[in-house]
């Protein structure tokens, strides 16, 4: 299936397609006004050097806003998860997640939904 043309009005059917630079142009911490958004969603979909990467429509602020929350809530999860007595957590390998009974333990603890974020950081 080919992919959308990068010019294309996005619609609600329509993902947005982040690449690692594109987050890390994103690079903020808070919560914003909505001029910080726009700032942001300047910078990425202006930046030539971000301009062969992108995949799909231009950004939208609603998307930057979607974006940044979803990287909040990974990292707040991220957060807790390390800050707990007996958890592992480096910055290369995640949870570094090895064997069935340590496999069994972070599984029943990301259960909860509020934990999902965790999931890929096995």
């Amino acid at each position: 299936m080919a992919q959308p043309e990068a010019h294309e009005i996005p619609t609600r059917h329509t993902p947005a397609h982040w690449r690692n630079k594109e987050i890390t142009a994103l690079d903020t911490s808070g919560n914003f006004k909505p001029q910080v958004y726009t700032s942001a969603l300047t910078v990425i979909n202006d930046d030539p050097n971000l301009q062969p990467l992108r995949i799909g429509p231009a950004k939208t602020v609603n998307m930057v806003k979607s974006k940044w929350a979803s990287l909040k809530s990974i990292h707040h999860a991220i957060d807790k998860y390390r800050n707990q007595t007996g958890t592992h957590w480096d910055g290369a390998n995640g949870a570094g997640i090895h064997g069935p009974a340590v496999s069994a333990v972070w599984d029943s603890y990301v259960a909860l939904s509020v934990r999902q974020p965790l999931l890929f950081f096995k």
